[in-house]
């Protein structure tokens, strides 16, 4: 590949094109790729730090999921959905 990296495909990172691209499940998918494509070899991560950054990403997500959930229950019973 003579040091470039292959252009992602328009549908993971053109939101026109797909509405799932601000997807924070997407966004994290991404970033850790694209840190593991860095020129420098010695500033690429190693797989304990890519399986760590997706763990966290993975923990925010059910963070967010589970407010998002807590704050829709809430809603049903005082009756505001």
């Amino acid at each position: 590949m003579e040091g470039t990296r292959p252009k992602l495909p328009k549908m993971w990172t053109d939101p026109a094109a797909n509405s799932t691209v601000k997807h924070p499940a997407a966004v994290g998918l991404i970033r850790a790729m694209e840190w593991c494509w860095t020129h420098d070899p010695e500033l690429r991560p190693s797989a304990r730090e890519v399986s760590d950054h997706l763990e966290k990403e993975l923990q925010r997500l059910e963070f967010a999921l589970l407010f998002l959930n807590q704050k829709f229950c809430v809603r049903c019973s005082v009756g505001l959905v």
